[in-house]
């Protein structure tokens, strides 16, 4: 996928009780070159464990839209302490993309 392609991001928070919850949509070009910039420079961590102590972690979706006809998804979670995603093996968010997810 060319993400340099990319003109809208949606996040969601799927498995809420009403359904998948749009959470925000991002079209400003500064938004969607921040947010891809955050997920291109994940780290792979493919022995990454998620700490479930206090239970599951957050999940977040992520819609990547291009001129193309189909969408990209993408889980994203959060532990409680650390923000991961799966582009093949899991990879390590900085905190930063926490700005993103919230309900706009």
């Amino acid at each position: 996928m060319a993400l340099d392609k990319v003109n809208k991001i949606e996040i969601y928070q799927p498995y809420t009780s009403e359904g998948n919850k749009l959470l925000s949509t991002y079209t400003n070009h500064e938004e969607l070159k921040h947010i891809l910039e955050l997920l291109k420079n994940s780290e792979e961590s493919p022995n990454f464990s998620p700490n479930t102590e206090k239970g599951g972690p957050d999940y977040f979706q992520i819609v990547l839209y291009t001129d193309q006809p189909i969408a990209y998804k993408f889980d994203l979670q959060f532990d409680g302490a650390t923000y991961y995603w799966y582009p093949w093996d899991p990879a390590i968010l900085s905190n930063e993309v926490e700005t993103y997810l919230k309900k706009k």
